[in-house]
């Protein structure tokens, strides 16, 4: 049965040899890991029934949002960013296996103003051997609490880059004009990076790096990009950034002295899209620069000085790293290792229709929508209802040779890499207004998405119910063997029904 359910086990093998991820940790943050590959160790559960869903948002109505990344420890407790009662922002522990509630932690975070809901991003960071979890606090202070999988509340431990001491003097000042404007990653040495919003004389806007111990260096680069995800080389020693200032640029990431930048056109503080880091150490990096709404995927060398061939595609989208041996009989030209999952919906340019797609970043087309020269299109999945595809960063899952995303038909679909369909699907809301978000796999196989203001733990049928229907149908079948064979039995009573 093994070899059924995971016929890509050489993929497995490629990406925990690649970036394998603390062993304590199953799902770290946006995109997963620090390169924001979105690839899962775990194989998916068949897409049958909804296990559990819960709030991600308590005043949602519809509105234009994005939500942060849920998290996931080893032991399968799922910490999700929700916003709450109060309209703050709080994250809730839950058991991945049953959805109910562990522990709260209400974090006095205010997000910076911006045309949609700014999503509140958590991170998990390896320490000593554990998994800590670090949120943003209010005044550019970041929390982080130990003890994930334990029932209850503790009291955190506070951090402000700038010095505690500094925010504790002069708390008002700090909490109105200076809030941290991007999810937060953490390398896996347990060191966390994030942007920075500020206005407080003295301290201009820029990226913060926290280490374990609660050293904490900062510099002040310039703003941040709204909503993107810092990213980390593989090797951990090259932070990239997006600044509103029109520029991608690399920094080291030990000391955050500026490496090298490239001037890029069309960020937009509505967008989450985040740099992927490549295997190769590419860099890939969406943007709304190009034709109708749909931008581009901007690609360049890990110095970002070459500007290598882009994708056709980049509005508020994250790429996905997927194995080339994922897609069974295709063979780059170029040689590929690895291809990209992207979001590739037209808007309605030139007639074209919203996709989803693996390309290969290596080997150029003349693109069919637009005209340009970008990366062939390997295959596409167009949208079974008409309906744009709904998400920025798409689990990759080896193990099934699938990714998984949301469609804002209201359906979260597996697309089956072998046979290049939508193999799967469950529908989980009504569709319409869904927000871009994120895809995720549990340790235990439970795929999890977002949509309509509810996160939703989606699986198989359990096997208990499926031995208890086949002991029903067992016993059903010896009662009308035993009439059949009984005539004492005729005209007597027919035996209790079963609710299935």
């Amino acid at each position: 049965m093994a070899s059924n359910r995971y016929p890509h086990v050489g993929a497995v093998v490629w990406i925990a040899a690649m970036s394998a991820g603390p062993a304590s940790a199953q799902w770290m943050g946006y995109g997963n890991d620090p390169q924001h590959t979105a690839l899962s160790t775990t194989g998916a559960q068949p897409l049958q029934q909804i296990l559990w869903q819960t709030p991600v948002d308590y005043h949602y109505g519809g509105q234009l949002a994005h939500y942060g990344s849920p998290l996931i420890t080893g032991a399968n407790t799922v910490l999700l960013p929700v916003r709450n009662d109060a309209f703050g922002w709080q994250v809730e522990a839950r058991s991945g296996s049953t959805g109910s509630l562990l522990w709260t932690q209400t974090s006095d975070y205010t997000p910076p103003s911006n045309g949609w809901l700014v999503p509140y991003s958590p991170t998990l960071a390896p320490i000593a051997g554990s998994t800590r979890l670090y949120y943003a606090g209010a005044g550019g202070t970041v929390y982080y609490r130990d003890a994930l999988d334990t029932p209850g509340a503790v009291a955190p431990t506070q951090l402000a880059f700038y010095g505690l001491a500094e925010y504790r003097a002069n708390p008002s000042l700090y909490d109105n004009n200076l809030r941290i404007n991007t999810p937060i990653t953490a390398d896996r040495q347990g060191n966390v990076y994030f942007g920075y919003q500020s206005s407080v004389p003295g301290l201009g806007s820029g990226i913060a790096r926290i280490a374990p111990g609660g050293t904490a260096t900062y510099s002040a680069v310039g703003l941040p990009q709204m909503q993107s995800a810092p990213a980390l080389s593989n090797d951990g020693g090259t932070l990239y950034m997006a600044l509103n200032n029109g520029f991608l640029a690399a920094y080291d990431s030990a000391t955050l002295a500026l490496k090298s930048q490239v001037a890029i056109a069309g960020l937009n503080t509505l967008s989450t899209a985040a740099p992927t880091i490549g295997p190769d150490n590419d860099v890939y990096f969406g943007t709304l620069a190009g034709f109708g709404f749909r931008g581009n995927l901007l690609h360049f060398s890990a110095d970002l000085q070459t500007t290598k061939i882009p994708g056709s595609f980049g509005w508020d989208t994250t790429a996905s790293i997927v194995p080339a041996s994922m897609v069974p009989g295709y063979v780059s030209a170029a040689g590929s290792t690895y291809l990209l999952f992207t979001k590739y919906n037209s808007y309605g340019y030139n007639g074209g229709q919203d996709k989803i797609a693996i390309l290969d970043p290596n080997v150029t087309q003349v693109d069919p929508l637009t005209g340009q020269i970008d990366m062939l299109e390997v295959m596409t999945q167009a949208s079974p209802q008409l309906a744009e595809w709904c998400i920025n960063s798409a689990v990759v899952d080896p193990a099934t040779g699938s990714v998984y995303a949301n469609n804002e038909d209201g359906s979260l679909y597996r697309w089956d890499l072998a046979t290049n369909t939508l193999s799967q699907s469950l529908v989980l809301t009504g569709g319409a207004l869904q927000p871009y978000t994120p895809t995720v796999i549990g340790p235990d196989g439970t795929v999890y998405a977002i949509g309509a203001g509810q996160l939703f733990a989606v699986g198989a049928v359990p096997e208990a119910p499926k031995a208890l229907l086949a002991a029903v149908g067992a016993l059903g079948l010896w009662w009308r063997c035993r009439r059949s064979r009984s005539p004492a039995m005729s005209g007597s009573a027919a035996p209790p029904r079963f609710r299935q």
